[in-house]
């Protein structure tokens, strides 16, 4: 089947756009791949009231591409975070090869452990072991660490 739409990427907004980069780039092994300056001319876009200025990071890794948006005017509002049960995009997740070793680096970059996410999962061949870290945004990362596959 042919498509006639490519999805570009994920919008993340922030309050501190190089933490976030680093956070990503250091802690998870995205790369920057472009920038850019945002005006009052995409505030329709952005659905905010001009005046408006923004600067954007686009980092990837492999097919993902996120775009952190660091907003000056208007400035950024936190929200709280959200079950995810609640509708909408819900978290990112990665698999890893050594769960306490990610956790502690994206913790030393501004990362929180969420504790109560902590999960273990039997499978045949071994246990998954999962937990979700929030990035300095408050975006849920799932990290799972599977049994060695055969």
């Amino acid at each position: 089947m042919t498509s006639d739409l490519e999805v570009t990427s994920l919008g993340v907004s922030t309050g501190d756009l190089e933490m976030s980069v680093l956070f990503y780039t250091e802690g998870l092994g995205f790369e920057r791949v472009g920038a850019a300056e945002f005006g009052d001319v995409f505030a329709a876009l952005c659905e905010v009231e001009p005046p408006m200025r923004a600067r954007s990071q686009i980092v990837a890794k492999g097919a993902v591409r996120l775009q952190f948006l660091e907003w000056t005017k208007p400035g950024p509002s936190p929200r709280a975070p959200l079950p995810r049960n609640v509708v909408g995009l819900t978290h990112l997740s990665c698999a890893v090869r050594d769960l306490g070793t990610i956790v502690a680096r994206l913790v030393a970059l501004g990362g929180t452990v969420l504790e109560d996410t902590r999960t273990r999962i039997p499978l045949g061949r071994g246990t998954v072991e999962i937990v979700c870290v929030a990035d300095p945004n408050g975006v849920r990362i799932e990290l799972a660490e599977y049994p060695e596959r055969p």
